[in-house]
């Protein structure tokens, strides 16, 4: 069991590994490019909505960034003022990269001391959606200005650009941000003028949807402690009776060696279960999350922990990570004698030593812990295709081994909280306006706030009371699909052969209006042609499918009466043949790790080959191509159409290999001089990892995605992919270790690192028909 739980434990620790070697730096920086001004081109309108695009997407970033918030120090935005210090759980937020420090806000957090007698958790800086709506607002209505840039391009035109007041309103739909400009703008020369009232522009991020996901993640944090559950749970599995790893909650041992630990090395050890344990959670009906199927109980007891379901969340347009990233943490561990954990001990001796004597070890150890958690929901067809990242922080408290709902009915005190006000509600917004009334020609008051305007409209726009209305949504039956609900013009649809320009017949076409509604409208002819009427709906979906090809999806907007031509590209799927080698990292005369010695799969070994498309546009169907790579079958084949590709391949090797035992030394016991005069050498047994991950690739973003074109792919006969062969672990890891060129298991972390050092060695090759 012991081998088993060791070998869950590397398993964390190389995922981990992968993880923290990715920096997490979100930035927001966007700036407007200033173009020579072609009047017959630019027009006064698309130039502001231009501005507004842009500082409406990075007020929009900027907010998921920082949980919420735009800029937590701006007060005149947030109408808030945070607490901001060093060490995160006495914080408002945790920090992303430090030195940086990019704030996170926390959602739920202790906001009393860590060492409060009497505590209070509390979600007060939890932002509402019109909070986050108000920011945007007002940051729009304040900083497109320095996009505008006095208009310089009209101006240096001889243009004369005159703008009036300005005032923003950002309205949320089920997958976008509809931001609306209102500032009446003149542009004139040699007497002609133009008049512009009101811009417009669309965010493509479905904020509403993250927001109320992040919003279930922190109530069920709220109201069943789940993430002070789940480290627990770690704690009670990952300690043991060993100096390197956690003490245990509770132990007895019959052996006359006393184990001891130290304060502030534990303490290191909690933070890299932190970590082990964050990166592994999922959460189900997320996309992305699967469960994990493992080849022992115990190993599939850690990974059922880690995935868990929050009831009625369903969002498989979403991701959710959690996330530990290194940063302090309250911590501390009792009973301590002079900084050190030592057990309690009972020795009992027999009369005349006729029984050798008996000593009795009691290892029970209470644990505090407060750290920040990173809680990252993500949207990778958010602006259009760009991705969006919603941060929020979260913070764990454990006490005396309970969480602090259950330390409340134990041995300590706690502000009282009522969950109730807690939960999330749909609300709706709504204004209750109050007439404005006239001082002269030019001179309108409201008496809401006693301002007065030169214009009845401005006055009007602002003269108003902000309702919220808490709803619940009802469902009804669509009508969209009913034929007298067909009212564009005729849509002559055409689905041709993106290699050969031939016409495809029996193409599938369906028409999708948001995210629910979908309509068949039926197959093409002969001639790859279909004449037909479709409902009316803005930014729709036209989706062209057919038997070996590719499906594809445009995007149509119909309206009432208009004519259109569709034409269709459809790839074909290819199936072509594949071959896998060997690529075995190793050590150059200097004694640093090179590429590569060519090899082989052999018997002992599989590979599993992922190939996953990169989508041209946020809304194509996904094409995803799997292989179980093995020497046992003497050909592979894999399914291609042209476009980018990801590669992840992972290598299986089921031999595996041993750590031989006492490959690290550790010094146990000390003279006055601080010399050591006892050492003790890990691990005490050989540790088989059988069978074993030992490498791989990733062709992805960092590296530069796999590209085939049409053409190339018409000629393609077999694609060579290369997966790294990692060298072979010798010990535990690499400190005091008694081997010779010792390989630590942290290793088995880097092929993502290899992958990009070694790029030109390791990409994939194409041979053709003729070659």
């Amino acid at each position: 069991m012991r081998k088993a739980q060791l070998t869950v434990y590397i398993i964390f620790g190389i995922v981990i590994l992968t993880a923290l070697s990715s920096a997490i730096y979100l930035s927001g920086k966007f700036g407007l490019k200033q173009e020579q001004f072609v009047p017959k081109e630019v027009t006064i309108k698309n130039y502001i909505e231009n501005c507004l695009q842009q500082t409406s997407k990075e007020a929009i970033k900027k907010l998921g960034e920082h949980g919420g918030y735009i800029d937590p120090t701006d007060v005149s935005l947030n109408k808030k003022t945070f607490n901001f210090e060093t060490n995160p759980t006495e914080s408002d937020a945790l920090y992303l990269s430090p030195p940086d420090k990019t704030q996170v806000i926390y959602w739920w957090q202790l906001k009393s001391r860590n060492d409060c007698k009497e505590c209070n958790l509390t979600t007060e800086n939890k932002p509402t959606l019109t909070d986050e709506l108000i920011q945007v607002e007002e940051y729009v209505t304040r900083e497109i200005p320095k996009c505008l840039n006095n208009f310089e391009p009209f101006v240096k035109q001889a243009q004369h650009v005159s703008a009036g007041n300005r005032t923003t309103k950002a309205i949320l739909t089920e997958n976008d941000v509809k931001i609306i400009l209102t500032m009446p703008t003149t542009i004139s020369k040699a007497g002609t003028y133009n008049n512009e009232q009101t811009f417009e522009t669309t965010i493509n991020v479905p904020l509403k949807k993250i927001y109320l996901l992040a919003e279930k993640i922190t109530n069920d944090e709220i109201e069943k402690q789940r993430l002070e559950q789940l480290f627990l749970h770690q704690i009670a599995t990952y300690s043991e009776v060993n100096p390197t790893k956690l003490p245990p909650l509770t132990k007895v041992t019959h052996t006359p060696e006393t184990i001891t630990w130290t304060k502030q090395a534990v303490e290191e050890n909690v933070k890299q279960a932190l970590a082990l344990m964050t990166a592994l959670i999922r959460l189900n009906n997320t996309k992305d999350a699967k469960e994990v199927k493992a080849k022992n109980e115990i190993e599939q007891g850690a990974y059922n922990a880690l995935f868990y379901s929050i009831e009625n969340t369903s969002n498989q347009e979403l991701s959710v990570n959690y996330n530990y990233l290194g940063q302090k943490i309250y911590f501390n561990i009792g009973p301590t004698t002079q900084n050190k954990l030592l057990p309690d001990t009972d020795r009992t001796s027999f009369p005349l030593n006729l029984v050798a004597p008996f000593k009795t070890n009691y290892y029970e150890f209470f644990y505090d812990v407060s750290a920040p958690i990173l809680v990252q929901i993500k949207s990778q067809s958010a602006l259009k295709g760009e991705g969006y990242t919603f941060n929020i922080g979260l913070e764990i408290n454990i006490r005396k081994n309970k969480n602090f709902i259950e330390y409340h009915f134990g041995e300590g005190t706690i502000v009282p909280w009522d969950s109730t006000i807690l939960q999330p509600n749909a609300t709706l917004n709504s204004y209750d306006f109050t007439p404005c009334q006239k001082i002269t020609d030019n001179k309108f008051t409201c008496t809401l706030d006693n301002k007065e305007y030169n214009e009845t409209r401005f006055c009007a726009q602002n003269c108003k009371t902000n309702k919220t209305q808490t709803i619940t949504p009802k469902i009804n039956k669509t009508l969209f699909c009913e034929p007298d609900q067909r009212l564009s013009g005729t849509i002559k649809i055409n689905a041709i052969d993106a290699e050969t320009n031939t016409p495809i017949e029996d193409a599938e076409l369906v028409y999708i209006c948001g995210k629910q509604i979908a309509c068949q409208i039926g197959t093409t002819n002969q001639r790859g042609t279909l004449k037909q009427k479709l409902p009316i709906c803005y930014n729709g979906l036209l989706k062209v499918s057919a038997d070996n090809r590719q499906t594809k999806t445009e995007l149509l907007t119909t309206e009432q009466d208009k004519r259109e031509e569709i034409t269709t590209k459809l790839e074909q799927i290819r199936t072509i043949n594949l071959t896998i080698k060997k690529q075995k990292i190793k050590f150059s005369n200097d004694g640093q790790k090179d590429c590569c010695d060519l090899d082989t799969i052999n018997p002992f070994e599989k590979a599993l080959i992922t190939l996953e498309k990169v989508k041209e546009n946020p809304w194509d169907t996904q094409f995803t191509s799997i292989v179980n790579y093995e020497t046992t079958q003497q050909k592979h084949t894999i399914e291609i159409t042209p476009g980018k590709y990801k590669i992840n391949a992972v290598l299986f090797d089921s031999l595996g290999f041993a750590i031989p035992k006492a490959c690290k030394s550790v010094c146990v016991s000390r003279n006055d001089d601080r010399d050591c005069t006892g050492w003790k050498f890990y691990p005490e047994e050989n540790q088989i990892f059988k069978p074993a991950m030992l490498g791989g690739v990733n062709i992805d973003n960092e590296t530069g995605y796999f590209e085939i074109s049409t053409e190339m792919l018409a000629k393609t006969k077999t694609l060579e992919i290369n997966v790294l062969k990692l060298l072979t672990p010798t010990c535990t890891d690499t400190i005091d270790c008694t081997t010779t060129n010792c390989i630590g298991l942290e290793e088995l972390g880097n092929v993502q690192q290899y992958s990009k050092q070694f790029k030109q060695q390791i990409w994939p090759k194409i041979h053709t028909v003729n070659s």
